[in-house]
């Protein structure tokens, strides 16, 4: 069982999908891309096949999960390119997660990411007691601008999520002998949050505030150095009702390079330390 606070791993996960000891043989599958294409944005040229991993630790550097992102589809539409991006994860035991898929538009004025793959995340599925966080529909995108500069203040992001619990294990048999999977069944329910889905509903509201951009420094990762703009925020978590979740205030630090679709570095701070922290692992 992880022992985490659900905040702490909630955020980094969700800062995952804006962009992307048995700790070192935990291994992620490639997914193979639905066809060859190549597209640009802001500068970078991308193509199906290419991707990064990415590693998420504990504050005592123990290894929580790592996450395979693979660029599995591109198309340019007018002055926007639109990319499908599969995440597959394992923990540190080599247990995989349950994957997903996300959006990401790559804008003129920034880039936006649709967080409609949310809900059949790994980290969602396998962390909160078997929980799902299904995004409603008014909070399913967030656009980061192109271009970062020091001072820079961000506007707040609001992401509403619904938390329920999903069918039994029985149940769930039931539905891959019917030739549907459990992804399916998942996406599906997500539309009208029905059936057993519709059981211990939670609303959660999750806002980051108070962004802004600082300076410029040089990051070392596994996958190399890069130069890149710290970004900091406020994290709150409240209910619907407006009651305030667990430790339900933390901070975070996200280090954003202008060479690189995913994040070089994110850190989690509660109550002014560190937490957890997720880096770049590879680029492929």
């Amino acid at each position: 069982m992880n022992t985490k606070p659900l905040p702490t791993l909630l955020l980094m996960s969700f800062l995952s999908f804006l962009f992307g000891p048995k700790t070192a043989t935990a291994q992620v599958k490639p997914v193979v891309p639905l066809e060859e294409a190549t597209a640009t944005c802001h500068g970078l040229t991308l193509k199906t096949g290419s991707g990064w991993e990415t590693e998420l630790y504990s504050d005592d550097n123990k290894l929580f999960s790592r996450s395979l992102f693979t660029i599995v589809g591109l198309e340019t539409v007018n002055d926007s390119t639109w990319i499908m991006i599969d995440i597959q994860s394992v923990d540190a035991k080599n247990k995989p997660h349950q994957g997903c898929r996300i959006q990401v538009v790559c804008l003129p004025e920034g880039t936006q990411v649709d967080l409609i793959g949310l809900p059949v995340s790994g980290y969602f599925m396998y962390t909160y007691m078997d929980a799902l966080l299904l995004p409603r529909a008014s909070s399913q995108a967030y656009i980061l601008p192109a271009s970062l500069k020091t001072g820079q203040s961000l506007p707040d992001v609001v992401l509403d999520l619904q938390r329920a619990f999903p069918p039994s294990k029985a149940r769930r048999s039931a539905l891959n002998r019917s030739h549907r999977s459990w992804e399916t069944y998942v996406i599906d329910a997500a539309g009208t949050i029905a059936g057993e889905l519709a059981k211990n509903q939670i609303g959660l509201r999750i806002t980051l505030s108070k962004q802004q951009v600082h300076e410029a420094r040089t990051v070392d990762t596994p996958a190399g150095s890069f130069p890149a703009h710290r970004l900091t925020a406020t994290m709150d978590i409240r209910n619907h009702g407006g009651l305030a979740v667990g430790n339900s205030t933390l901070d975070m630090a996200v280090y954003r390079s202008a060479a690189l679709l995913p994040n070089v570095r994110s850190e989690v701070y509660l109550n002014g330390k560190l937490s957890s922290y997720e880096v770049l692992k590879r680029i492929f």
